[in-house]
């Protein structure tokens, strides 16, 4: 049996023209954050090959530590965001309750506790994609390569991407479902 480190590495399928639109989608969700709402930024791939080449030559380290280092900062990073969004989850079960109450035993139209429970359940859906998506190594327990870093960094971004969207919609399924109570 030989060990996966032992063999050249995987070829990797070409994107297809879907993903290519969709990480560009998630990149620029990621950078319009980064610049207009102070949100994290994530630098590119040839800025993470600089820092890794930097620190070998400052530091001493070899390539294998410099390249953990990167990858180690993206897993912590990708734990920030896991503890930002985890809050809306209960928000979002507030909302869906509530809704769902205001629309069984009050004459409010159907239409908004619906579109505030629609809000509230999609946002959910792309809080828990962030939550799950893993942004680190590819395979625990051996070092990183140069092709972690790249992976990690897509992963990020795919994360923040989606946390992002996940923390607009559930907030504004809260702001209809308070607009309904007010207009009561």
């Amino acid at each position: 049996m030989t060990n996966r480190a032992d063999m050249p590495p995987l070829e990797e399928p070409s994107p297809s023209s879907v993903e290519v639109e969709t990480r560009a989608l998630y990149e620029g969700i990621v950078q319009f954050r980064s610049k207009y709402l102070a949100g994290q930024a994530v630098p590119s791939f040839a800025a993470l090959i600089k820092q890794i080449e930097e620190r070998q030559r400052l530091l001493d380290d070899t390539a294998e530590q410099a390249t953990q280092a990167v990858v180690e900062e993206f897993e912590r990073a990708a734990a920030s965001i896991n503890l930002r969004t985890a809050p809306l989850v209960p928000t979002c079960g507030l909302v869906v309750a509530g809704a769902g109450v205001l629309d069984k035993f009050t004459s409010t139209p159907p239409v908004l506790a619906l579109s505030a429970i629609g809000l509230a359940m999609v946002g959910l859906y792309f809080s828990v994609v962030a939550m799950f998506t893993h942004a680190g190594r590819r395979t625990v327990g051996l070092t990183p390569a140069q092709e972690d870093v790249a992976f990690a960094r897509a992963r990020l971004i795919k994360k923040e991407a989606n946390a992002q969207i996940g923390s607009a919609l559930i907030p504004l399924g809260l702001i209809v479902l308070v607009a309904v109570i007010l207009t009561l």
